[in-house]
C-alpha cells in the first residue's frame, strides 16, 4: 500500500505565503552538560555534544563502577534516558542520584517529570513539592513552581495549574516553556483567547519553544474538535523547514490525536495517511534506529497502518516496537488483528493469548482501546479460519460478540455453519433464523440453502447421513470438534421439514439449477404426500440431470406403491425412462430392483385388467420377460422367481 500524506502537502501548500523566521528546533537527544553544572570527563562530554548518547551512557556507567558515591553520573545517565523517553530507567537513576544527594535539584526536577510521564502524578507530587522547598535561587524556583503545575495540569486542576505556571513566568519570562504551559492550562479552562495569548508571546520569544507553541496550540485546537486550526499550525511548523526531523514526528503524534478523535471516516482515513507520511518523513530523515526513543513513532505507523488497512506494514511497525523490547498498551490485541487480517489464524490466537497475559500484568487498573465485542469478534474469526479449525472456541467467541452487538450478519452465518458442522442442526436453524431476518439478496442466497439443510436434518433426527455432504463449505474445515446443545434451541411446535422445503425454495429462486437442492425439496414432498408438488420438483430434478436415471425411478415407484396414487401405466412409464438410463451408461443390469419394479408394475396392471384381454396378455408376457431379465441379474431373488412362476401360464 502506497500511503502518502496528501492532507498534509494541501495545508503546505494553503500556507506558502507565510513566513514567520522562526527556528525551528526542538528538544533532542544531546542534553545540555552545563544545567547540570557538572565537572564530568572530556569523552562523555564530546560523546553528549556530538549527540552520542549510546557511548555517553557507556562511559556514564564505567564511571559510576569507579565512584559508586558521586550522584552526578546518575543525574546525567538520568537525563539522558529522559531525552530518550526511556521513562523508567531515568526514574532509576534520577532516583539514585537524589537519594544519594538530597540537594541535587537537577536531579530533583527531572524526576518528578519522568514519573508524571508514567502517570505517577501522586510520586511526581511529592518529589517536586520538596524541591521546590529546597529551592533558593529564584530560577529553580521557577523550574519547580512548572513542575507542580504540570501535577495540577495532569489532576484536572487547571486554576491551579494557571497559578503554579504564572509564578515560573513571573520568576523567568524568557523560558516559553512556561508560557507554553500557561496556554494550556487556560485552554483547558475554557479560556482560549488568553491561551492563544500566552502562546503567541513564546512565539515572539523565538527559539527552541516556538515550534512548541505552535505544536501546543494545534493540540488545543484538537481539544476544541477545530481540525482545521490544528493543521494550519503544522502547517506553519513544517513550512518552516520541512527537512527538521522532529517537527514530523510531532507532526505525526497529532495527526494520530486528530485520527482518533475524528467522526467522519473520510477524513479519519486522511489523517491517517497524515500520520503515516509525517512519521515516515521523520524516520527518513531521522536515519531512525529501532530503539526505545522511537517507540511512539513505531507504534503509532502500525496503528494507522491497521486503520488503513494495510496489515503487512502495521506489523512491520509493531514487531519493531516489540524489538525494542516495549509493551504499549494493546500492542499485543493489534498484532493479533493485524495477523487476521493477514491469514494468519494460527499467530493471531497466539497474539490474543498474549494480550490477555499482558493483561493480567497490569499493576493498575487496565482500559482497553477497543471494545469487547470487536476483540471476541476477532477471536472468534482466528478460531473460525485456521486450519485445523477449533469451532468450539469460535462459538463461544461469536456468541460473546453478538452479545453487545447482535446484528453482526458475518459472525450469525459463521455461528450457524459451525453449529451445522458440529452435528446441531437445531442450533444451527435458530442463527440462520436470525441472519436471515436481517435481511438476504441475491448475492446471499446460499444461507437459505444450507439453512434448509440443517431443517431437514432436525426433520429426520440426522438419519439422512449424507445431508452434510451439500453444505456450502467454503472454509476448508476438517473434523468437526464437538459443542455442547443448546437445549433451548430446538422448536417442539416446529415443522422442521416444511421449513426445509421453504428456505431450499427461496434459495433455488436464486439458483434454479442446484440439482441437489431441487432432489432435497423433491424428497421432501414426497414424504409429505404432496404429490404433485413432488412430480414437479422430481421432474425438475430429470431435466437438470437427463442422463440421471433416480427423479425416473423414484416416481416410479411412487404410482407403483400408490404413495402417489395407484396409476401403474405412470409407474411403468417413468421405470422404463429409469431403465433406458442405464442401458444408454451401458448398465443394463446395474440395477436388478429396477427391473423387479418393471415386471411388478406390468404384473398389477394385468392382474386389475378385467376388460381388455389384449393388453392383460401382453402385460402377462412383459412381466414374464421382466422378471426373467432380474433373475440374470440377481439369480437369486426370490421376489423375481415368484412372479416368473405365476406369470409363466398367464399368456400365450
Amino acid at each position: 500500500m502506497n500511503i502518502r500524506n496528501t492532507l498534509l502537502y494541501r495545508q503546505l501548500h494553503a500556507h506558502r505565503g507565510l513566513l514567520w523566521g522562526v527556528l525551528v528546533a526542538l528538544v533532542v537527544l544531546s542534553p545540555n552538560v552545563s544545567s547540570f553544572d557538572l565537572d564530568v570527563d572530556r569523552p562523555i562530554e564530546d560523546a553528549i555534544r556530538a549527540g552520542d548518547t549510546a557511548t555517553a551512557i557507556e562511559l556514564l556507567q564505567a564511571a559510576m563502577i569507579e565512584d559508586e558515591r558521586e550522584d552526578g553520573n546518575n543525574a546525567l545517565l538520568g537525563y539522558i534516558y529522559y531525552q530518550r523517553q526511556s521513562w523508567l530507567q531515568a526514574v532509576e537513576q534520577l532516583s539514585v542520584a537524589r537519594d544519594k544527594n538530597k540537594k541535587n535539584l537537577d536531579a530533583a526536577y527531572y524526576l518528578g517529570r519522568a514519573l508524571l510521564r508514567l502517570d505517577r502524578v501522586d510520586e511526581a507530587d511529592e518529589v517536586l513539592a520538596e524541591g521546590l522547598k529546597r529551592a533558593k535561587k529564584e530560577l529553580d524556583q521557577a523550574r519547580f513552581n512548572n513542575g507542580m503545575g504540570l501535577v495540577a495540569l495532569a489532576r484536572g486542576e487547571y486554576s491551579d495549574a494557571d497559578t503554579f505556571f504564572r509564578k515560573a513566568n513571573l520568576a523567568d519570562d524568557t523560558n516559553t516553556e512556561y508560557l507554553i504551559n500557561l496556554g494550556d492550562a487556560n485552554f483547558k479552562m475554557g479560556v482560549p483567547p488568553l491561551a492563544i495569548q500566552y502562546y503567541e508571546e513564546a512565539l515572539a520569544i523565538g527559539g527552541e519553544g516556538s515550534t512548541e507553541a505552535y505544536f501546543h496550540w494545534a493540540e488545543a485546537c484538537l481539544d476544541l474538535r477545530d481540525y482545521q486550526c490544528a493543521l494550519d499550525k503544522l502547517a506553519i511548523v513544517l513550512q518552516q523547514d520541512s527537512t527538521f526531523a522532529p517537527a514530523w514526528r510531532r507532526a505525526g503524534e497529532i495527526y494520530m490525536k486528530a485520527a482518533r478523535s475524528s467522526r467522519s471516516i473520510s477524513e479519519r482515513t486522511e489523517l491517517f495517511k497524515n500520520v503515516v507520511g509525517s512519521y515516515e518523513r521523520y524516520f527518513e530523515l531521522a536515519s531512525v534506529t529501532v530503539d526505545s526513543a522511537n517507540v511512539r513513532p513505531f507504534f503509532e505507523t502500525g496503528l494507522a497502518y491497521i486503520n488503513l488497512n494495510g496489515f503487512e506494514q502495521a506489523l512491520e511497525n509493531l514487531e519493531k516496537v516489540l524489538a525494542i523490547p516495549f509493551e504499549p498498551r494493546d500492542i499485543y490485541y493489534n498484532i493479533g488483528r493485524a495477523k487476521v487480517y493477514l491469514g494468519d489464524y494460527a499467530g493471531a490466537q497466539a497474539s490474543f493469548t498474549q494480550h490477555e497475559s499482558w493483561v493480567r500484568n497490569q499493576t493498575t487498573e487496565y482500559s482497553p482501546t477497543f471494545s469487547q465485542a470487536e476483540y471476541a469478534q476477532l477471536r472468534g474469526d482466528a478460531a473460525f479460519y485456521k486450519k485445523p479449525q477449533d469451532l468450539t472456541s469460535a462459538i463461544r467467541f461469536y456468541t460473546q460478540s453478538l452479545e453487545s452487538r447482535p446484528e453482526q450478519k458475518r459472525l450469525l452465518n459463521n455461528v450457524a455453519f459451525a453449529y451445522q458442522r458440529q452435528n446441531k442442526p437445531a442450533e444451527a436453524v435458530a442463527y440462520y433464523d436470525k441472519r436471515i431476518a436481517l435481511g438476504v439478496d441475491s448475492a446471499e442466497c446460499r444461507i437459505y440453502r444450507n439453512a434448509g439443510f440443517a431443517a431437514y436434518k432436525v426433520a429426520t433426527g440426522g438419519g439422512d447421513e449424507g445431508v452434510d455432504d451439500f453444505l456450502d463449505d467454503d472454509f476448508g474445515f476438517e473434523a468437526p470438534v464437538e459443542v455442547a446443545a443448546d437445549e433451548g434451541a430446538f422448536d417442539p411446535n416446529r415443522d422442521y421439514l416444511t421449513a426445509s422445503a421453504e428456505y431450499l425454495e427461496k434459495f433455488l429462486a436464486c439458483s434454479p439449477e442446484d440439482e441437489d437442492a431441487v432432489r432435497f425439496v423433491a424428497s421432501i414432498y414426497m414424504q409429505q404426500d404432496r404429490c404433485s408438488d413432488a412430480v414437479s420438483w422430481f421432474e425438475s430434478w430429470a431435466q437438470l440431470q437427463p442422463e440421471n436415471p433416480e427423479p425416473y425411478k423414484t416416481l416410479g415407484i411412487a404410482y407403483l406403491t400408490g404413495q402417489c396414487g395407484t396409476d401403474y401405466s405412470r409407474a411403468l412409464r417413468y421405470l422404463k425412462q429409469a431403465y433406458d438410463r442405464h442401458v444408454a451408461a451401458g448398465s443394463s443390469c446395474e440395477d436388478a430392483a429396477l427391473l423387479l419394479s418393471i415386471a411388478q408394475a406390468h404384473h398389477l396392471r394385468a392382474a386389475g385388467n378385467t376388460t381388455d384381454k389384449a393388453q392383460v396378455n401382453s402385460d402377462f408376457k412383459n412381466a414374464f420377460e421382466w422378471y426373467g431379465r432380474t433373475l440374470k441379474c440377481d439369480p437369486g431373488n426370490a421376489d423375481a422367481q415368484k412372479g416368473r412362476d405365476e406369470t409363466q401360464f398367464e399368456f400365450n
